[in-house]
Formats: C-alpha cells, sequence, structure tokens
C-alpha cells in the first residue's frame, strides 16, 4: 500500500516537472 502510495506521489511529481520544462 504505502509503495503504491509513493509510486502515484513520484508520478505525479515527475508530471508537474514536465509541465514545468515545457
Amino acid at each position: 500500500m504505502f509503495s503504491k502510495y509513493t509510486f502515484t506521489y513520484r508520478t505525479f511529481m515527475l508530471n508537474i516537472n514536465e509541465e514545468n520544462k515545457k
């Protein structure tokens, strides 16, 4: 469960980072 949460959080951060880079 915790791993899944971390994975989702990491994906969310990655998405934000990509948007910021754009």
